[in-house]
């Protein structure tokens, strides 16, 4: 059985569990992927992303992490990252890849050819997910 904690959040939680034996993994949390979290989602960017002309990046989609999601509380925000988030901007080797998604809005945020964040806005029933995946 693994106990996962986060010891930046908890570090008394986290040092109880260890000297107690429990099995745990400091400061680690479960690997998450966009395909099976979102599996209706991850399709329909791939789907956009091939209609796009982006054929590498639509072939990417299948190994998406999910590392974070947006934190900026707006009611209508269900932005992920797939790489940690810089303190500042992704630099100069990004690119903003805007799709044409039939409900809410979707861009892509790139980096040296590597997906980084999947903006989405104006979708709940994927920020309801989202919240509950990574409250």
């Amino acid at each position: 059985m693994n106990i996962w904690i986060d010891a930046q959040l908890s570090p008394r939680l986290a040092r109880w569990i260890i000297v107690r034996g429990v099995p745990v993994a400091p400061m680690t949390k479960p690997e998450r992927d966009l395909k099976n979290s979102f599996p209706e989602f991850a399709a329909e960017l791939e789907s956009l992303l091939i209609s796009s002309g982006e054929k590498d990046l639509a072939a990417e989609v299948a190994t998406l992490r999910l590392v974070d999601r947006c934190r900026c509380g707006d009611w209508f925000c269900a932005t992920v990252y797939c790489a940690p988030r810089p303190p500042g901007a992704w630099g100069p080797r990004h690119k903003t890849i805007c799709l044409d998604p039939s409900k809410g809005m979707i861009n892509v945020d790139v980096v040296d050819g590597k997906v980084v964040e999947i903006e989405v806005l104006y979708r709940d029933d994927l920020r309801d997910k989202l919240l509950s995946l990574l409250p």
